[in-house]
């Protein structure tokens, strides 16, 4: 059986905001942050804004940005105006590099195993035009094949022909392919209406009413895989009915 090909997000999934940029900049105020709070905080906003977007509430510009530096401030229970000027310098020091760089040991142990396994891998993502500069910042960029990047290709998901433009361009049909991202309704949705499989990295573990393919992170990646080899026929990979 013909393995999928492995289609990643890149912010929250294989990268992710650079806990210690935020722990500096507060310490200047005299503010300390918690990382095990952070990626808490981190994982209750992005579940939030996706309850917004899949009730067509979400105001996008309030999560991006300097908008969310902010809100993960507050998010801490910092004073909403610390948070403002903890998050100045924060937007100061991601407009000269983006502090989407962070990762994780087995982020890259977790990408070895599944090209060991015989997976080809590329990214789709919506960023600022410098999601290569993150993976490579990250020491990740060598694992994946391309690096589709919304703002240099002029689409962006949730919009089912920014995936299959990058099914076209790498040859592939979508149900080819698998998508990994930790955004219901940007990821698996937008996924799902090109056709392709997905899987919803829920690191917070706060979708478990949601009857779809879920793991924790990308390092359980490997085993649901083993366990579901004809992933295009397993049910919890399309939420959406197959054109």
């Amino acid at each position: 059986m013909k393995k999928p090909y492995l289609f990643f997000d890149a912010g929250g999934t294989v990268v992710f905001l650079s806990f210690d940029v935020f722990r500096r900049e507060a310490a200047k105020h005299d503010i300390r942050l918690d990382e095990a709070a952070f990626s808490s905080a981190l994982a209750r906003l992005g579940f939030r804004h996706d309850q917004q977007r899949l009730q067509g509430l979400s105001q996008q510009e309030s999560f991006a940005g300097r908008h969310y530096f902010r809100l993960i401030l507050e998010e801490l229970g910092v004073d909403p105006k610390m948070a403002e000027a903890i998050k100045d310098g924060i937007v100061a020091i991601n407009a000269r590099r983006n502090i989407w760089s962070a990762s994780h040991a087995w982020v890259g142990s977790s990408l070895r195993e599944l090209m060991s396994m015989g997976y080809d891998m590329s990214i789709i993502s919506n960023t600022d035009g410098r999601v290569r500069e993150q993976l490579q910042d990250a020491g990740i960029v060598q694992y994946f094949a391309r690096i589709f990047d919304s703002k240099l290709i002029g689409r962006a998901k949730p919009d089912p022909a920014f995936f299959i433009h990058c099914c076209t361009d790498l040859g592939l049909r979508p149900e080819e392919c698998l998508y990994i991202g930790d955004s219901l309704a940007i990821d698996v949705l937008g996924a799902n209406n090109a056709g392709m499989p997905a899987v919803l990295v829920d690191e917070g573990d706060l979708y478990g009413a949601w009857g779809g393919l879920r793991i924790g992170t990308v390092r359980e990646l490997p085993a649901l895989l083993q366990r579901h080899a004809d992933i295009y026929h397993e049910p919890g990979a399309f939420i959406l009915p197959r054109s």
